[in-house]
């Protein structure tokens, strides 16, 4: 048995010694993986670094100026058109505005001449409507005197441009 224990012994160490390299050899290669992980990722790095180089080159700096030269210079050439065309847009609106502003003005006269003129049809304490204006002769001795009674369908009466009856709408709100 001497011998069978020394094969076996045999037998294990080499199975030992394969398992070992076997697992010496996948770390070798997880290491190796690893490292060209690393070196790929620093390429990658480095590539962009020489890309955001070359893009700040003089060269590549005075081509995207002149591009944006370029633009600003067209956008500058279409404003000056669209401001002829606007000032022509902007000068009509605003004679229509004059126009407007004058009929407006025209207007709030006209109500100004018509509120002179019906204030003495209504009511100036309540806007109640005229019912009666009446003129009357009263004389004695070849002296004639002349009333002017004025009655408002509030009830309000004025004789000769003095209240002789009271606005019953006005006292009704007191």
């Amino acid at each position: 048995m001497n011998n069978e224990i020394l094969f076996y012994t045999q037998l294990g160490s080499i199975v030992a010694y394969v398992i070992i390299v076997f697992f010496l050899y996948r770390l070798l290669v997880g290491q190796k993986e690893a490292t060209i992980e690393l070196l790929k990722e620093k390429n990658n790095y480095l590539e962009t670094q020489l890309k955001d180089l070359k893009e700040k080159s003089p060269g590549i700096l005075e081509e995207r100026l002149s591009k944006r030269i370029n633009i600003f210079e067209n956008e500058l050439k279409k404003l000056s058109e669209d401001e002829v065309h606007n000032k022509e847009k902007i000068q009509e609106k605003e004679k229509e505005l004059q126009i407007e502003k004058e009929k407006l003005e025209k207007l709030q006269n006209k109500i100004e001449e018509f509120k002179e003129l019906a204030a003495e049809y209504f009511c100036s304490d309540c806007g109640a409507p005229l019912v009666s204006k009446e003129y009357h002769d009263a004389g004695y001795e070849g002296h004639g005197m002349e009333y002017e009674i004025i009655e408002f369908e509030c009830g309000k009466q004025i004789i000769n441009n003095r209240v002789h009856r009271k606005c019953s709408n006005l006292q009704k709100n007191i």
